[in-house]
């Protein structure tokens, strides 16, 4: 009977020592050398004593993450936030999503294990390299406290977590379908390259809008559950309706003292960079929320097949 690649059939295993022993030298020395490597390498990890890399000497300045996708009001929670006087805010870096990268490979992870640097030390140090620019950037301001924000930080937050012990998220929700309005409006399941991705897998821009929005706001929700203690939520919606009283309490979560001046952050010059461009002519904080009313019926239909878990979850209409 023939099989697929990669199945093993019943005595499959007492087949293949069965070829190894009537092989020749060389293929028995082969494997036996392989053997011994693995025999090696098993003694080697259970005698390891684990590299830990000694902490800087400076002191490592505060900071969290805005985590949110597109389209959700980061760059104006961006904007706002770095008006504050202790905080220096840069513009999204997508860093962290290459830097982290490793910690997703086998291969490195049980490389570096090998060595002696173990994957919780390999987690910090990594971190520790990638806030060293988000420090140098937030001393270059004046500033004593650092805040990024990354829409495609999402994707990462387990290793986020595993990189910074020590930081804080604020998580922030809008509507769902408000989010899918924004994007189809930008055509971002062609030009966003995260959400692009996904396109072959639903039938249409609008599908994958929805299926990616229901994807990151499920990420976000899992990881609120599972770090409640480092972890603020945020909504748009409240945060347009009344600024300063959201303001207030995202700064004391941040330990930070609240400054009403960042509501007005249209009085500080702020770094450009990747983000709603529109911010640039923005003045004030504007509750515009329920701009997908003129969908149909159908529309809600479809886009609540897809978004039922998240609506549900954070209680928004349907």
């Amino acid at each position: 009977m023939s099989t697929n690649a990669g199945t093993v059939e019943p005595g499959s295993r007492q087949n293949a020592t069965a070829s190894l022993l009537s092989g020749s030298g060389d293929e028995l020395r082969a494997a036996f050398g392989h053997l011994k490597r693995r025999i090696g390498r098993m003694v080697q990890k259970s005698l390891q004593r684990p590299i830990v890399i000694a902490p800087q000497d400076e002191e490592r300045l505060p900071g969290a993450f805005i985590i949110a996708p597109f389209r959700s009001g980061t760059t104006l929670l961006r904007f706002i936030l770095d008006s504050h006087p202790q905080i220096a805010a840069p513009p999204e870096t997508f860093l962290f999503a290459h830097l982290l990268a490793p910690l997703r490979d086998e291969r490195t992870t049980g490389a570096m294990w090998n060595v002696g640097f173990h994957r919780e030390v390999l987690a910090r140090a990594l971190g520790d390299y990638g806030r060293g620019f988000l420090e140098a950037y937030a001393s270059s301001k004046g500033k004593r406290f650092w805040i990024e924000k990354t829409p495609s930080y999402v994707e990462w937050l387990p290793e986020l977590a595993e990189a910074f012990t020590d930081v804080r998220f604020l998580l922030l929700y809008r509507h769902p379908f408000d989010i899918v309005r924004s994007m189809m409006e930008r055509d971002m399941a062609r030009t966003q390259p995260e959400i692009a991705a996904l396109r072959d897998h639903y039938p249409s821009a609008f599908a994958t809008c929805c299926a990616y929005v229901a994807r990151e706001h499920a990420a976000m929700l899992r990881f609120q559950r599972q770090h409640p203690a480092v972890v603020y939520e945020l909504r748009y919606e409240r945060l347009v309706d009344a600024p300063e009283r959201e303001l207030a309490a995202a700064c004391a979560f941040l330990g930070v003292s609240f400054d009403p001046q960042i509501v007005r952050f249209d009085e500080t010059r702020h770094d450009l960079g990747f983000g709603d461009e529109k911010i640039n002519e923005t003045r004030s904080i504007v509750a515009r929320t329920g701009t997908y009313g003129d969908w149909s019926a159908q529309e809600r239909q479809e886009a609540a097949g897809y978004l039922r878990a998240p609506l549900e979850a954070l209680g928004y209409a349907v």
